[in-house]
């Protein structure tokens, strides 16, 4: 029916070919696969099970950013984990990327779990998915859809800054505490200062209220 199966170039390329499409081809610094259409790939099996799983896609829609995916299966080729390189979402130089992991867990299906932005930001998908620091974990930072938490399970949890430190409002900019380096620590309400260390004790700005008073010059 004319259909070519190998073609063999002088001094060029060996090309394999499927149902007429060129499949695989060798080059000057070793082979590549052509993509033709979504869905074009490299799998390695054995008995019937696939392991690693290269699947590229130029055959793409519009809105459609898979460009490559790197996939790993096992136990009857289930999906366990897989990597994808997508587009940006520059779509006039289109010169921008993006990086997805996936997992499963045991008797799930895979999941979208971190995400590298064309922007370089690092974003952990799904409320309580949880950073873990450490080899036993001791340290995890995650939010839980309405709040978020740092839990420090061994040890001191350390605040460390080089200069000045601040407590304040994320939109506002409102001070809650301040701290400055080789100097007070200044407590404040609703952005005025009411306390504040000295090198001899403390400054109270306003009323001081307490149930009971103690010490030297109390009354």
């Amino acid at each position: 029916d004319g259909d070519t199966f190998v073609n063999f170039i002088h001094d060029g390329a060996v090309e394999l070919y499927h149902d007429n499409v060129k499949r695989f081809e060798t080059t000057s610094t070793g082979a590549q696969l052509p993509l033709s259409s979504g869905g074009d790939g490299l799998v390695f099996y054995n008995s019937g099970d696939v392991y690693p799983e290269i699947v590229g896609n130029v055959n793409r829609t519009l809105g459609d950013k898979f460009l490559l995916s790197l996939a790993g299966k096992w136990n009857n080729n289930h999906s366990v984990a897989k990597i994808v390189i997508k587009t940006g979402d520059d779509t006039t130089n289109k010169d921008d990327g993006r990086i997805s992991f996936f997992t499963a867990q045991s008797g799930g299906t895979l999941l979208e779990r971190l995400e590298i932005t064309p922007l370089g930001d690092v974003n952990i998908l799904g409320d309580s998915k949880k950073l873990q620091i450490g080899a036993s974990q001791d340290l995890t930072l995650f939010h839980n859809g309405s709040h978020s938490f740092i839990d420090n399970l061994t040890g001191i949890l350390y605040i460390r800054p080089t200069n000045n430190f601040f407590v304040q409002n994320r939109d506002t900019g409102e001070v809650y505490l301040k701290g400055t380096n080789n100097g007070s620590v200044d407590l404040f309400h609703n952005g005025s200062k009411k306390f504040e260390t000295t090198q001899t004790g403390a400054v109270i700005t306003g009323i001081a209220t307490a149930t009971t008073f103690s010490g030297s010059g109390a009354s």
